[in-house]
């Protein structure tokens, strides 16, 4: 078999990308390596579970989503055909149809449903892991502390925002708690893993690999890319069981991205702590 061109991506927090690619730019192959250095070797140790989660959910969606049908046999790596359409940027989403954007709703909506339906035995089999809120919640604030607050590009009111921010998720957590109802979650349901098939007017979902047993809420965030009515609309047609607190943690979470993203700029991460900073102002209001 014979390839025109590859495309080598590295860019990835996770993972890293090799896209073979053939005339016309069809029936691309998508090539996947965990990278041994996150977590531990967590993503490479985990890379046969994901593919065992996809390829139940490939007959209970109606989404694409990635089948691995190339493997090694040390399940180092693998890959998958290519899924066709383009990154849904706010961008994108603005210039569709009032149509296509009800499509795209109702298609996340069941999507969502279905996922978060995932029985526990299958959550046991493919080894999900268990999201502790307040672990990550306390690791979250001790980063602010000790890696964000000591940097001299944000000001003062920047520090009491988030400060206030803070309390605000922390409320909202505790509550959380009391009901503490856990659902398997995609948990990085965000524009650059939603991809619009314009010609089969159909999304494709793809990179599963932060998916973990958590808040049901946490696949609400993204969706705020698009504005909180289209979320809103979302959270409307979805079937699975709800609570009345579970859009305003969606909200936080959301609110909570830049911050996280600066923390990353700070260590290891390959992102912008400038742009992350504007993207905080711009979702804080800060004048």
């Amino acid at each position: 078999m014979r390839w025109k061109r590859y495309r080598f991506i590295t860019h990835g927090w996770d993972h890293h990308v090799v896209i073979l690619e053939r005339d016309h730019g069809k029936n691309n192959i998508v090539f996947r390596f965990p990278n041994i250095r996150s977590r531990d070797g967590y993503y490479l140790r985990e890379l046969g579970n994901e593919i065992a989660l996809l390829n139940y959910l490939k007959k209970r969606v109606h989404v694409g989503i990635p089948i691995y049908t190339y493997v090694s046999r040390d399940r180092s790596f693998a890959g998958y055909e290519m899924l066709a359409g383009k990154e849904l940027t706010n961008a994108r989403f603005q210039k569709l149809s009032d149509q296509d954007r009800q499509t795209i709703a109702k298609q996340l909506a069941e999507f969502i449903s279905t996922l978060h339906s995932t029985p526990q035995n299958m959550i046991k089999r493919c080894r999900i892991r268990s999201e502790n809120v307040r672990l990550y919640y306390d690791r979250f604030v001790r980063n602010v502390k000790t890696l964000l607050f000591p940097s001299r590009d944000l000001t003062k009111n920047d520090k009491q925002i988030i400060k206030r921010f803070l309390n605000e998720l922390r409320s909202a957590l505790e509550i959380y708690e009391k009901n503490k109802r856990k659902v398997l979650i995609h948990r990085d349901l965000t524009y650059i893993h939603i991809l619009w098939d314009n010609q089969k007017k159909r999304i494709n979902i793809i990179d599963f690999s932060d998916r973990v047993l958590g808040d049901p809420a946490g696949d609400f965030t993204g969706l705020f890319e698009y504005g909180p009515r289209f979320a809103e609309k979302v959270f409307r047609l979805y079937k699975g069981k709800k609570d009345e607190h579970m859009m305003d943690r969606a909200r936080l979470y959301f609110k909570r991205l830049p911050i996280l993203f600066m923390i990353d700029s700070l260590t290891r991460f390959h992102c912008s702590f400038n742009a992350n900073r504007k993207l905080f102002r711009k979702r804080f209001i800060v004048k």
